[in-house]
């Protein structure tokens, strides 16, 4: 299977804790389509990465479930699939955060602000 790892798109970076967060644009050029939301996160050296998917709620067994947006009839597809995102997505996005010519932008976190303490004083 052809994967090329388009982009990353990050979401926390913690130099401190070896901490990394984001998702990843890829393209399958065997078939013609562009995979958006592939989950990447690494610690303490340890990559991760899922496909795109939503949590769900198994009523029969209680318990939470992960519905994949992304299914292959064959399973050895997918597995291939993931192998080739492990094996070059890694290198993509090291090269991404070293990049000093086109930086990658972190997103801002949003604190939430809490409306009961909207209108009080901070005292220091």
């Amino acid at each position: 299977m052809n994967v090329e790892i388009v982009e990353f798109y990050p979401i926390e970076w913690k130099k401190e804790r070896e901490s990394l967060t984001g998702t990843l644009r890829i393209k399958l050029s065997d078939i013609g389509i562009h995979i958006l939301g592939v989950f990447v996160s690494k610690r303490n050296g340890s990559w991760f990465f899922a496909l795109p998917g939503r949590q769900g709620f198994d009523h029969e067994a209680g318990k939470k479930i992960r519905y994949p947006c992304i299914v292959f009839e064959d399973r050895d597809n997918q597995k291939e699939l993931i192998e080739a995102i492990k094996e070059k997505a890694p290198a993509f996005i090291e090269m991404r955060l070293a990049d000093t010519e086109n930086p990658l932008k972190f997103p801002e976190r949003l604190q939430k602000e809490n409306p009961a303490t909207k209108n009080t004083k901070k005292i220091i």
